[in-house]
């Protein structure tokens, strides 16, 4: 399996709180990149942790990636299943 070296650039991170919107940290956790040979199905896995007070008293989080691209410089978000942008908590 080749390496993959994401560029997770995360603008913005929203963070809906009982009564302040205090600022949130975003770290990059574990990526579990699995390559398709035709037999099933490719995928991506990008664990983000959330610090910060706002997160525990935090009814949603809204993260937008804004870009992901490997090591060979290929594009990995799929400009047809973008999200909208909508957002429900």
């Amino acid at each position: 399996m080749r390496r993959i070296a994401l560029l997770v650039a995360i603008a913005m991170a929203n963070v809906i709180a009982a009564d302040a919107a205090d600022e949130v940290q975003i770290t990059v956790g574990d990526v579990v990149d699995s390559r398709t040979t035709g037999k099933f199905f490719a995928n991506c896995k990008v664990e983000l942790k959330p610090i910060g007070d706002a997160v525990a008293e935090a009814s949603g989080l809204r993260v937008r990636v804004t870009a992901a691209i490997d090591d060979t410089g290929r594009d990995l978000i799929d400009p047809e299943k973008k999200d909208d942008g909508s957002f429900t908590a």
